[in-house]
């Protein structure tokens, strides 16, 4: 039995890595699959479908079979694998222009995309906000966007402000969504009055990498928006720029512990040794965040380096921190 299959995606990221999980296991046909996840087969044909169009396995002769790929994707945990063929899937170009000129896109209009690209007979709203939503979670799965209340953003800080939460700073992201050494590139490019295009221009990136750098130098208070719609460099900036090596550390780890998210998840570290996706999920469920996994996985590969480079914690393996006395000293009650 074979189903017919689409070039559109059916499932959100979770299904194609359990299904990649079962394959390097050793689960290869689809009555092994069907054992071994206890769905029948037609819902097996559906989640072999998307692995299948992106490319990260292939059939022989009854046998679904990972490629090289897949053993990254599941044991390195590296999406980068995916990124490329997500891209080039009918709709996804499109609805990725939409968000780069729009700085958001409804679900619905993601959807309606989708089924447009892909041939779909959809005519419903309901459909195509189901569509929306699987592409709007692979769109965040991979970075290039950031999932919300029916809406996918291009710049994860919208995705906070749409609620006045307690983890929200005054401007910004509310939490680093780049790493340390990348605040110093930036800077050293901002002059007085610099424009979005000029540092466009000088930056090698894409606009959404581009736009959370600099929302993080918001909420950090190393730059500042100018009357004339630039961007200009703070008082702060300027400090952090002429300093040593250790004083930089100092004024990045005390502009951090000023952002909400930040102290909220500082206060929740334990005394011994800890897990940055554990705690994430902790400040999660007691602010009713409702994070997704892969939002707090995101939040979590983010703020790892920060709390070594700021000497708040320090690496015991590759995965696990252990607090360093500032974290204790520093502590402050709860946004």
């Amino acid at each position: 039995m074979c189903l017919m299959t689409t070039e559109r995606l059916y499932n959100r990221p979770p299904q194609t890595l359990n299904t990649l999980e079962k394959l390097l296991a050793g689960a290869t046909t689809v009555d092994e699959l069907s054992e071994e996840m206890g769905y029948g087969q037609n819902a097996i044909y559906n989640r072999l479908h998307d692995p299948r169009i992106l490319g990260i396995i292939e059939k022989e002769e009854g046998e679904y079979k990972p490629k090289e790929e897949a053993r990254r994707i599941i044991q390195l945990k590296d999406r980068s694998p995916l990124k490329d063929p997500f891209l080039e899937l009918p709709g996804v170009k499109k609805v990725k222009d939409r968000l780069t000129n729009n700085s958001e896109v409804s679900f619905e209009q993601i959807g309606r995309d989708i089924a447009f690209e892909t041939g779909s007979n959809a005519t419903d709203e309901d459909s195509f906000l189901t569509y929306g939503r699987v592409y709007a979670n692979w769109f965040d799965y991979l970075e290039l966007g950031y999932y919300g209340d029916g809406t996918l953003y291009a710049n994860e800080a919208d995705v906070e402000s749409e609620s006045e939460a307690p983890l929200q700073p005054e401007k910004g992201a509310n939490s680093p969504a780049c790493r340390p050494k990348k605040v110093f590139e930036l800077l050293d490019l901002v002059e007085k009055n610099t424009s979005l295009q000029e540092l466009d221009e000088k930056m090698d990136y894409e606009r959404s990498t581009l736009n959370n750098l600099i929302s993080t130098c918001y909420a950090l208070d190393l730059i500042e928006k100018t009357p004339t719609s630039g961007i200009s460099i703070t008082d702060v900036g300027k400090e952090l720029r002429s300093s040593s090596q250790g004083n930089r550390r100092k004024i990045l780890r005390d502009q951090l512990l000023s952002l909400p998210f930040v102290r909220a998840f500082c206060n929740r570290i334990p005394e011994d040794e800890f897990s940055v996706h554990d705690v994430i999920q902790q400040v999660s469920d007691d602010y009713n965040r409702g994070w997704s996994d892969t939002t707090v996985q995101t939040k979590g590969k983010r703020i790892y380096r920060w709390l070594i480079y700021t000497e708040l914690a320090e690496e015991i393996k590759n995965g696990t921190l252990r607090p360093t006395d500032i974290v204790e000293r520093r502590k402050t009650p709860d946004p």
